[in-house]
């Protein structure tokens, strides 16, 4: 863990732009932990968090983008993989329909569903002002929140742990780990739950229709 936050640091600002495109279309990594490493870096006065953090939102963007429009033109690797992680969309038509917008938004801050968003604007085919606009302000909000999440526990940590600086990273990143996992999946299982709640009230009112 320590060699993560090392290797971040002797990033050059190019190389931490590069890092957050490619890192992003990377599904098993969480992300949120090199962005909250900016801050920290940047509190220790390893980097310009002032520098870092715009090119690290214009990494995020500029993958979701070519994601997005990868999805949209129907590129057959994409989707084909898209069902094999997410299944059918058909299946949730009605759901997606009314809250494609939150959908776009709400799953960018939690690990492990950030992609739904993009599956599901590249599928509906929502216009490409629209996944902007959403998109970029939940990348904005989650990247200024992370940062200062990592600037703020660096200083604390250098109180707790001053003098030894193995167990400082360490110590920072499970800590930070350990948050970003329990927070989402708490809030997993109540996007999985109001999905579930929303699907089976729609079949309900199928049912009461056809009666």
């Amino acid at each position: 863990m320590q060699s993560v936050i090392q290797s971040l640091g002797a990033l050059p600002y190019g190389g931490i732009f590069v890092l957050f495109t490619v890192i992003n279309a990377l599904i098993p990594f969480p992300e949120e932990l090199l962005i909250i490493g900016l801050g920290y870096l940047g509190q220790m006065g390893a980097i310009n968090i002032f520098i870092a953090t715009p090119l690290a939102i214009l990494g995020l963007i500029i993958s979701d983008v070519i994601i997005f429009s990868l999805i949209k033109s129907g590129n057959k690797y994409i989707i084909r993989l898209s069902n094999k992680l997410f299944g059918n969309f058909d299946e949730n038509q009605e759901f997606v329909d009314k809250h494609i917008r939150k959908i776009i938004f709400f799953s960018r801050f939690v690990f492990g569903f950030r992609f739904i968003g993009l599956f599901t604007a590249g599928f509906k085919k929502v216009s490409f002002r629209t996944f902007i606009f959403y998109d970029l302000s939940a990348i904005i909000i989650l990247v200024l929140s992370l940062v200062f999440i990592g600037v703020y526990f660096q200083s604390r940590f250098e109180k707790i742990f001053a003098g030894i600086e193995t167990i400082r990273h360490i110590g920072f990143l499970a800590i930070t780990t350990i948050l970003i996992l329990f927070l989402g999946r708490i809030i997993r299982r109540k996007i999985l739950k109001f999905m579930i709640i929303t699907k089976n009230n729609n079949k309900n009112n199928k049912i009461d229709e056809n009666k």
